[in-house]
């Protein structure tokens, strides 16, 4: 840092190189002077920008990783580490931390076919569901989305990757999804039950018709069969005992019911 020729501050790189002779010695120095002032600044510049990049990436609440063209992870926010456990660090063709993600059927990802390794290859990806297992063992389901960085010229540069944690609304779905079926089965077997109770109230219905129609056949049975063969012969017994008499009205008349 020091004074330049119009007269203000500012800082610089100095370099020196000694020329010797054959012998060894000094003979002369070669040297260069370089102002670094604006290399400082925008260096300056870049610190802040980055600094203030990471503090907008701490507050969001979504994991976020930043990767360059060869997968490097550049960035990474507060809530992606909290969500995979670990500061995030290496690549992401084979993450480093402490923990690995697989497919939610527990089947391996390939390298090629992770998020943020198929936008640095210039495809975006949607709402992919991963399982994260933590260095304790602990899992989270997360839903991946990812986003290839490009230049104005097209070419791609890096990769972003924002990803939620979706653990709990999985759980609420899975304890949907059974309490689906156990009503279902419970609705099923109700519904066997009520048939089953239908078709004895349909039996029970049936007995009680055959039932009176053969109190009835009995009824009449008895009405013909034994009281009107009865009463004919009480009738003929009572036309003996008329002839045999004077006439009577009231005989008559019991004759005549």
């Amino acid at each position: 840092f020091r004074r330049a020729a119009d007269g203000a501050y500012r800082w610089f790189l100095g370099r020196a190189l000694p020329v010797r002779n054959v012998q060894g010695e000094i003979v002369r120095w070669f040297g260069t002077c370089t102002q670094i002032n604006e290399l400082l600044e925008t260096r300056e510049s870049l610190r802040q920008t980055r600094d203030t990049l990471q503090t907008v990436l701490d507050s969001a609440p979504a994991g976020v990783l930043v990767a360059d063209h060869q997968g490097r992870i550049l960035m990474s926010s507060a809530y992606a580490q909290k969500i995979l456990g670990s500061p995030v660090s290496g690549n992401a063709h084979a993450p480093a931390g402490g923990y690995h993600v697989s497919m939610p059927d527990g089947s391996r990802i390939p390298s090629g076919r992770m998020p943020l390794t198929q936008a640095l290859a210039g495809h975006n990806v949607a709402d992919t569901e991963i399982v994260v297992t933590r260095g304790d063992d602990s899992q989270a389901v997360i839903l991946a989305n990812a986003t290839p960085l490009q230049r104005e010229t097209g070419e791609t540069w890096g990769a972003v990757t924002v990803f939620q944690d979706i653990t709990a609304r999985k759980k609420a779905e899975e304890a949907l999804r059974q309490l689906n079926e156990t009503l279902e089965q419970r609705v099923a077997e109700r519904t066997q039950l009520a048939e089953a109770r239908a078709g004895q109230l349909q039996a029970l219905a049936v007995e009680l018709i055959e039932a009176e129609e053969m109190e009835r056949r009995r009824v009449a049975q008895i009405l013909h069969d034994d009281l009107q063969q009865l009463l004919a012969a009480g009738r003929m017994q009572l036309e003996m005992v008329s002839e045999k008499l004077p006439p009577d009205p009231v005989l008559s008349s019991v004759v005549q019911l």
